[in-house]
């Protein structure tokens, strides 16, 4: 009789479950809501159990805090819905069991050694709740949601209950997946709804399997014209260009999409106001389930403005890079977030490397910058740097050879939206020419200033000689004339044209016939071979000697009658790389208060023959004076100027 009272209640039981089950699905087929299947299920779990409080609560990715949108619950409970973190609610043993998937039987609260362990009774006994029953829900091993089943009374939990509660948490939580999963379906349909009615440049259609225009959104219509109207039922070809639809392109693309799935559509198309469209697309095939072709899939971006922009950067591109190959213009790109650095084939070249010779950075541009300006540059970029300026600097690079290159350069640096530097770009030129220019430029001018007085100042010693040993005004007047003459003939000396050759003696020889040396026989003695000067020495040689015949015309040898002059020069290779000219400037018998009187010789020419001629020439000087005697030497190499700077 008792075996038949327990396969009743078994019976029973089973039909109750059944009943709940099927309650239970009518209840939530119709619901697509996540929030509301998670509520009925809840409401209908908790009215069959008789329960106080019943809802899910969703797991963060961290495992860490549950959240509960709503529950169900009777009037002695109050909704539980909101954040609640795991560790604060269960304790740590219950959770592990949780994320191991253990359901959580808690008969009561304040008894279970479990609750008591984790300090959760008082929480629990706040929220009202005596009994508990937690079913998790993992997923890919994880923790995802958490049913749970409240009493406000002590509870012996029951194995159909805690069976009932786990086959609501599984069905409940399918039917919510499935939802979610519908309703991200629609979102990305409406989505991608939307992206075909809005795209304007994108042609999106599909062709049946022999080429027919099947669909023709709104992008299809604004990239290539035709309604929808006039497209559908045409074939696909009509968008092809009449070239290449002589060539068989429409029918070659299906052949390639067809046998492997895609085929790249990048060509000129055609409008129906016969303009011309560039696309960039492709051609896909569509297959039904069992693999058969049902149509093709085309797809394509009108980039025609994309490609006319390309076009005409690349003619700018082209342009620059001529105007910088005529203008002998270098430039540079720095990137300063990354510090990659780009240099034109020029830049290369002014800094001394071969082209790609190293990889542009700052470290190899600073090393060829002349260590004499490197501090300067350096400081001139980091204030233009900070201070947003254009950076302009003027610096000396260093070749391996030792040659030296004068270059000015100009950059721009660009910032980010918080002020910080990102970028710089810039341009240079190799202006060593005009730098040389320059500094000749200032030589000639300061030698034009001082030879000005000093030919003022021979021309009225010549006056004054002449005048002093002439009576007659005809004498007077021809032996000026004469004078004035060979002195104008130093000034051509030189001007005179590269090709014509000038020696030593006919350097001297003019500069003291200019003066009238010739006319004090005796008194100056000239020797020396033929020894042919370089352009690049007769200027400031020429200077030198015009000052010592210039003075010695005013306080020398020249100026006295008891005065000599001696003008001697050889050549000797003196264990040197080049043959060097030795000459002597010897004056004696001169007048020695030019000495007392501070006439001393201390002047423009002096500097000349002990500053300028050592470093533009490599030239070793001497220049001694005494009461009644100067002796100046000059000893300078007679080969190219390049080799002695290398040397």
């Amino acid at each position: 009789m008792t075996e038949f009272r327990s396969t009743g209640r078994v019976l029973r039981d089973a039909k109750q479950r059944e009943a709940f089950l099927l309650r239970l699905s009518d209840a939530l087929r119709s619901l697509g809501d996540p929030s509301a299947i998670q509520s009925a299920a809840a409401k209908l779990l908790c009215q069959a159990l008789r329960l106080d409080r019943v809802g899910y609560g969703a797991v963060d990715t961290a495992g860490e805090v549950m959240s509960v949108e709503s529950d169900w619950s009777v009037r002695r409970l109050a909704p539980w819905a909101g954040e609640r973190r795991l560790l604060e609610t269960f304790g740590r043993g219950l959770i592990d069991a949780l994320r191991s998937g253990e359901t959580i039987i808690v008969n009561d609260c304040r008894s279970d050694a479990r609750i008591i362990e984790g300090s959760c009774a008082d929480a629990w006994a706040s929220v009202g709740t005596q009994a508990l029953l937690a079913v998790p829900l993992t997923k890919d091993s994880r923790l995802c949601a958490i049913l749970y089943l409240q009493s406000a009374q002590p509870r012996m939990w029951t194995a159909r209950e805690i069976a009932l509660a786990e086959e609501v948490a599984e069905r409940t939580w399918a039917v919510v997946e499935r939802a979610r999963a519908e309703a991200a379906l629609r979102e990305s349909e409406e989505l991608h709804r939307l992206i075909l009615e809005s795209a304007r440049d994108y042609a999106i259609f599909v062709i049946d399997e022999c080429g027919v225009i099947r669909t023709w959104p709104a992008g299809a219509e604004a990239v290539f014209g035709w309604s929808a109207a006039e497209a559908v039922g045409a074939n696909a070809a009509i968008t092809f260009t009449p070239e290449d639809r002589a060539d068989g392109a429409p029918a070659q693309e299906l052949a390639e999409a067809r046998e492997n799935g895609c085929a790249p559509d990048v060509r000129w198309h055609i409008r129906k106001d016969g303009s011309r469209v560039f696309i960039d697309g492709s051609t896909r095939a569509l297959r039904d389930s069992m693999g058969k072709l049902i149509g093709f899939f085309k797809i394509g971006q009108d980039v025609t403005a994309q490609r006319e922009a390309e076009r005409a950067v690349r003619a700018s591109e082209e342009g620059l890079r001529s105007a910088l190959k005529v203008g002998q213009l270098a430039t540079w790109d720095w990137d300063l977030c990354t510090g990659e650095t780009v240099w034109s084939d020029e830049y290369y070249r002014m800094h001394g490397y071969d082209v790609g010779e190293v990889t542009p950075s700052y470290g190899a541009w600073i090393s060829r910058v002349h260590p004499a300006d490197r501090k300067e540059t350096e400081r001139r970029l980091r204030e233009a740097r900070t201070r947003g300026q254009e950076y302009a600097n003027e610096y000396r690079a260093l070749h391996p050879d030792g040659s030296v290159r004068w270059l000015t350069a100009r950059g721009r640096f660009f910032y980010d939206e918080g002020g910080a530097p990102t970028r710089m770009v810039g341009a240079m030129s190799d202006v060593t020419e005009r730098r040389e220019w320059e500094e000749r430029q200032k030589i000639l001018v300061a030698e034009l200033q001082h030879r000005t007085r000093n030919l003022l100042a021979v021309v009225r010693s010549i006056a004054n000689d002449t005048m002093a040993e002439t009576s007659a005004p005809i004498l007077f007047r021809e032996r000026l004339s004469a004078r004035l003459t060979a002195l104008s003939r130093v000034q051509s000396l030189l001007s005179r044209a590269a090709g014509e050759p000038i020696t030593i003696g006919a350097l001297v020889r003019m500069e003291l016939e200019a003066l009238g040396a010739d006319d004090a026989p005796g008194t100056v003695a000239v020797s020396g071979p033929d020894v042919p000067l370089r352009s690049s020495l007769v200027q400031t040689l020429a200077l030198a000697v015009h000052e010592l015949a210039t003075n010695a015309r005013k306080y020398g040898a020249l100026a006295t009658a008891e005065g000599r002059l001696r003008v001697a020069w050889s050549t000797t290779d003196q264990g040197q790389d080049s043959p060097r000219l030795a000459f002597e400037w010897m004056e004696t018998g001169i007048d020695g208060r030019g000495v007392a009187d501070g006439r001393a010789r201390m002047g423009y020419g002096r500097e000349l023959i002990e500053h300028a001629l050592p470093y533009t020439l490599h030239a070793q000087t001497s220049f001694e004076l005494s009461e009644h005697q100067l002796r100046c030497t000059i000893v300078l190499p007679l080969g190219r100027r390049e080799e002695q700077e290398a040397a």
